[in-house]
């Protein structure tokens, strides 16, 4: 509204400034043209108005089709996460205990308990973390393999059990269990301290 009266204002201005060939105002000429300006400007106005309306319209359409677009990449992104819990742990077996396969896998409550053909176990949770790995019973490993065990722990035994290797690990809420060969158990802390 305060741009239809500012344009009527100059137009108005720019009328008394306009005069003939004879210097006589030209007030006759546009004694109708305010009201047809204004008209104008008025029909202006509101196809700027529809027009604002339709960019709003757009604007809105367009963040809609965005919202779906960033949705349907979270969910493509949700699906690309989603692993296949048999893929993952024959990985992670043929990573670690590539001499061995599985022998069984056991869907729990809390997630997997896979045992494999020498007598290893390892267990995961439902996010497919692994939270023991047993080679207790192992036929084939002596030791849990390295790339299983934090590097501060190994360092740790390594320093100061040397003629131990670690059988069995686990991850509990304190921190780790660990069980060597001829010591017994270790308990360390979430930041690798003994407890």
């Amino acid at each position: 509204m305060k741009n239809i009266l500012s344009i009527i204002a100059i137009l108005a201005l720019f009328a008394l400034a306009c005069t003939k060939e004879d210097n006589e105002p030209v007030a006759d000429e546009f004694a109708i043209a305010p009201t047809a300006i204004t008209y104008m400007v008025k029909g202006d106005a509101d196809q700027q108005e529809q027009e604002s309306e339709e960019s709003v319209d757009q604007e809105e359409a367009e963040s809609d089709e965005n919202v779906v677009e960033e949705e349907g990449e979270e969910n493509e992104e949700a699906e690309e996460e989603a692993v296949d819990p048999a893929a993952f742990i024959a990985s992670f077996v043929e990573t670690y205990f590539p001499e061995t396969g599985i022998a069984e896998c056991i869907e729990t409550e809390e997630g997997y308990e896979v045992t494999l053909e020498d007598g290893t176990l390892v267990v995961f949770d439902s996010d497919l973390e692994w939270r023991k790995v047993s080679c207790k019973h192992s036929t084939v490993y002596i030791s849990v393999p390295e790339g299983i065990v934090p590097e501060e722990i190994t360092a740790y035994v390594v320093e100061n059990y040397p003629e131990n290797t670690i059988i069995d690990i686990k991850k509990a809420g304190f921190g780790w269990m660990v069980t060597l060969n001829n010591k017994g158990k270790i308990k360390f802390n979430k930041d690798f301290t003994i407890k």
